[in-house]
């Protein structure tokens, strides 16, 4: 069974590969069209960790839970009774025709943010080459995911 999930933003977000252009120290994802998403695999982690959270708090042993989650979702070795795929952003065939037009840069500028980060010492004062950009993704904008159920008895 396929199932489409909608995601949005409650707040300003970075799904980042911890790399930037030169300009920007931290950017979030996006495709060669400029358009932002979220990688399956960041949301399966998030999902292992949060599942494995559940189970503990009902004391169940730690090789049980191993054993659920693995069965839940997969190991290296074998697939799980769920396979995620990439988020996209909602209306993505008309975020890359408007990226195919005006370029990708504009398609990042019109969904995205720049925001400076600083450290501080333990007085308050910024440390010397601490500041950071960021490129975060807005707040409100949709993200949709397909997941695949393999198996019917699990509940949606």
């Amino acid at each position: 069974m396929t199932k489409l999930v909608k995601i949005k933003l409650l707040s300003n977000a970075l799904f980042s590969n911890a790399s930037g252009d030169g300009l920007i120290d931290l950017d979030s994802i996006s495709d060669e069209f400029g358009i932002f998403y979220i990688p399956s695999k960041r949301i399966k982690g998030a999902l292992r960790e949060s599942a494995t959270e559940i189970l503990e708090m009902q004391n169940l042993a730690s090789d049980e839970i191993e054993r659920q989650i693995n069965t839940l979702f997969g190991t290296a070795k074998n697939d799980g009774l769920i396979e995620l795929f990439d988020a996209h952003l909602e209306n993505f065939d008309f975020y890359k025709k408007l990226s195919l037009e005006f370029g990708r840069n504009s398609i990042l500028n019109l969904n995205s943010l720049i925001l400076n980060q600083t450290s501080l010492d333990d007085n308050g004062v910024a440390k010397d080459g601490y500041l950071r950009k960021l490129r975060v993704i807005k707040s409100g904008l949709v993200f949709e995911m397909k997941i695949i159920l393999k198996d019917e008895n699990l509940k949606t």
